[in-house]
């Protein structure tokens, strides 16, 4: 079953720029609402791109802002090092 949308890196790169990226976003994550699924953003590199996303009211987000691509054993010791990585 479908229970999260995602939202690609392009719309999030130009977020805060963009006022067309802004709007499919928001327009992403109304319908998702709507749908009762969850939202996860794509390719967060800058802390505004974050603020932004919170305040839109999207559900996770995933990217270099956050972390580097890690295996997955890795996990577990990353968020120990770093509990504010939780969106």
């Amino acid at each position: 079953t479908l229970d999260k949308l995602k939202i690609d890196g392009m719309f999030v790169r130009s977020l805060d720029s963009d006022v067309d990226a802004q709007a499919v976003v928001t327009a992403i994550i109304s319908l998702a609402r709507a749908l009762r699924l969850e939202t996860t953003a794509e390719g967060i590199e800058t802390q505004e791109q974050l603020v932004m996303l919170r305040a839109l009211g999207c559900d996770d987000v995933q990217g270099y802002l956050i972390a580097r691509p890690m295996p997955g054993a890795e996990v577990p010791a990353y968020l120990a090092r770093r509990p504010e990585v939780v969106f």
